[in-house]
């Protein structure tokens, strides 16, 4: 009698032999390959221990570190430039404070001087009655009073915000609930016990594609929730990375450029930074020139240094380039690089006499110097001139352009040295070089995105040193064509420039 064939194919050397059936994969193994089988599943279960023991210690981690969170790093981020906001406003009403007490105070002194001159003038003559005493002791009281109480100036709050709140949007956990969790902890343990050794369980390919379709709706439903709530929240959130364009259709700008040259200057409602850049635009027709003072033609012919902590313009040019850490921290050199007809807050420089913009406007030299002082800083801010004819300008080469302009979009103190650059830049034979510099301002904080928090001092602050009407209507319509491009999800043509009247 023949002895019956019990044997099949082993599936790894695929010869017939006694095979042992593996519950897990269903596939047949001799004895050797079952045991070697068995071997490759223990190590796969001995990955997926070590894969839990790394989680482990990331959730210990995260619990005895919960500052390394990426959320608070952002919120650190936020907290920095709302500071820096801040600051930058407290400095401008500082700076407004002090302009107007000096031109109060000047007041005051005029009167007090006519009244000193009335004086000297009875006590010469020896002619005077009492009539005369009480007049001038009365407005000596008076004068008294308007310098104790000053009533020209006062501060108002304003009830809307101008740093941007965020929030922390919590929602609620996708998937199964612990009791399905603990159901189906249930079930695989029954599933091992059945088979009588640890089965390793891989997802199949369908299931791993519902797996990402589920994350993938997860995150576009927390994508929606936030757009939803409001337009502008989504605006903020993409400033803590303001370098790199979001792929995303960008959140709708809310800011109207309107042309305001109508508006009367002579107005007592005129606001005092109205009044400032009114007064720049008609070459300050009140200020003051003294012939003695030549510091900043001396400076500009390389024959003093600037102080404090500053060195001769060729020096600075030469060394100072590249620099930008010197560039951000220090703070005496830019009313001597950029000087203007107002008195600053270093007072080491002093401000622009008339004489001065006609002796260096004369000097090829001088005038050279003023144009290595914008490339100086347009490097230093990301950008490089690239046609002085037409003062067009680009971002840096390759991505050296992005770092300048994240300091640029977070550090907005050097958003009040722009103002006096573009002051300083209409002072001499450079008028031509603002147009081309906001345009590409506006592209980059509009368009692009890159510097989105430069988009208010552009239209409050750098447009208006245009002295020419008609060049800031230009330069706002192209602001308002570039605004209405992004409302509407849409991307301008590289054809699309600013034009110069």
């Amino acid at each position: 009698m023949a002895m019956a064939n019990n044997k099949t194919l082993c599936f790894t050397c695929n010869k017939e032999k006694i095979t042992y059936a593996c519950e897990g994969c269903s596939k047949r193994f001799c004895l050797i390959h079952l045991t070697e089988h068995q071997q490759i599943l223990n190590e796969e279960l001995n990955h997926i221990i070590n894969d839990y023991d790394q989680f482990k210690q990331r959730i210990n981690e995260q619990k005895q570190n919960p500052q390394n969170h990426s959320l608070i790093k952002q919120i650190n981020q936020w907290e920095t430039n709302s500071i820096e906001i801040i600051q930058q406003k407290a400095q401008e009403c500082i700076t407004n404070v002090i302009k107007s007490s000096q031109i109060f105070i000047n007041d005051i002194e005029m009167k007090f001087n006519n009244l000193s001159d009335q004086i000297k003038q009875i006590h010469k003559e020896n002619e005077f009655n009492e009539i005369n005493l009480i007049y001038l002791r009365n407005q000596l009281i008076k004068i008294t009073q308007e310098l104790n109480n000053p009533s020209n100036m006062s501060i108002r709050k304003n009830s809307q915000s101008f740093i941007n709140d965020i929030s922390i949007i919590l929602l609620k956990r996708c998937g199964s609930t612990k009791e399905n969790d603990v159901n189906d902890n249930d079930s695989n343990k029954k599933s091992i016990q059945k088979t009588g050794q640890s089965q390793l369980q891989q997802p199949s390919s369908y299931d791993r594609i519902d797996s990402d379709e589920d994350s993938h709706n997860q995150r576009s439903k927390k994508s929606n929730m936030i757009s939803d709530n409001d337009d502008d929240d989504n605006y903020k959130q993409r400033r803590f990375d303001p370098v790199t364009r979001s792929s995303a259709t960008l959140s709708k700008l809310r800011i109207n450029f309107d042309d305001s040259d109508d508006e009367n200057e002579d107005s007592r409602h005129y606001s005092y930074s109205k009044r400032d850049i009114a007064e720049y635009r008609n070459h300050y027709p009140n200020a003051r020139s003294n012939k003695n003072i030549n510091d900043n033609y001396d400076f500009y012919t390389n024959q003093i240094r600037s102080h404090p902590d500053g060195d001769f313009i060729d020096n600075i040019h030469k060394n100072w380039f590249g620099d930008h850490r010197k560039l951000e921290y220090h703070h005496g050199y830019i009313e001597w690089l950029f000087p203007l007809q107002e008195k600053g807050l270093n007072i080491s420089a002093e401000p622009l006499q008339k004489h001065e913009i006609e002796s260096i406007s004369k000097d090829k030299e001088a005038l050279d110097r003023l144009l290595e002082s914008y490339k100086l800083m347009l490097d230093f801010y990301g950008f490089k001139l690239v046609d002085v004819n037409i003062g067009e300008i680009r971002r840096l080469s390759g991505d050296a352009y992005k770092s300048r302009f994240h300091n640029l979009n977070s550090a907005s103190h050097n958003y009040l040295r722009i103002t006096r650059i573009l002051k300083c830049l209409g002072e001499f034979k450079y008028e031509h070089l603002k147009f081309p510099f906001l345009a590409a301002i506006l592209r980059e904080s509009i368009t692009e995105n890159t510097l989105s928090n430069c988009v208010r001092s552009c239209k409050d602050s750098w447009i208006e040193t245009l002295r020419s009407p008609e060049e800031r209507r230009a330069i706002r319509q192209y602001a308002r064509e570039l605004v209405e491009y992004r409302n509407k999800g849409m991307t301008p043509p590289k054809s699309h420039k600013a034009i110069r009247p």
